[in-house]
C-alpha cells in the first residue's frame, strides 16, 4: 500500500469581521468552507487533516475556564495533526489569516514542513 500524502488544512473557524465590513464570516460558513476544501484534497488523492473539522467543539472560544481549556487542548491536538502532515495548506478568507492560524502556520514552519498559500487558488510554497 502506497503512502497517501497528509495535507494539514489551515484555514479561519472563529466568527470574525473583515476590515471595514459589517459582514462578518461566522463559524459555521467557516467549517462548511473547511468541508469543502478536505473534499477537494482527497479527491485529488491526498489525506485533508482539519483539526476544526474534528475537534470544534473544543475549538469554541468562551469565558469559562473550561471553555480556555478546551481552546487550549484543542490547539495541542492541531499542533499533533500538524506534526503528522507532510505539507500545511492554508486558506485564508480574503486575505483574513486567524491569530490561530498564525500560530499553526508558524508551528509548521519551525518543524520545516512544507507551507502553500491557497487564497487565490494557486498554490504558492511559503
Amino acid at each position: 500500500m502506497e503512502d497517501i500524502k497528509k495535507i494539514y488544512v489551515c484555514s479561519p473557524y472563529r466568527t470574525f469581521t473583515l476590515d471595514g465590513s459589517n459582514k462578518k464570516q461566522d463559524s459555521l460558513t467557516n467549517l462548511i468552507r473547511a468541508e469543502r476544501i478536505s473534499l477537494l484534497i482527497a479527491e485529488n488523492g491526498k489525506m485533508p487533516l482539519a483539526s476544526h473539522l474534528f475537534y470544534a467543539r473544543m475549538l469554541q472560544d468562551g469565558l469559562t475556564e473550561e471553555s480556555d481549556w478546551a481552546r487550549h487542548k484543542g490547539m495541542a491536538f492541531a499542533y499533533e495533526l500538524i506534526r503528522m502532515a507532510d505539507e500545511l495548506w492554508y486558506f485564508p478568507y480574503q486575505g483574513y489569516i486567524s491569530s490561530g492560524m498564525q500560530s499553526e502556520i508558524t508551528y509548521a514552519v519551525s518543524l520545516g514542513k512544507s507551507v502553500f498559500n491557497n487564497e487565490v487558488g494557486k498554490m504558492i510554497r511559503v
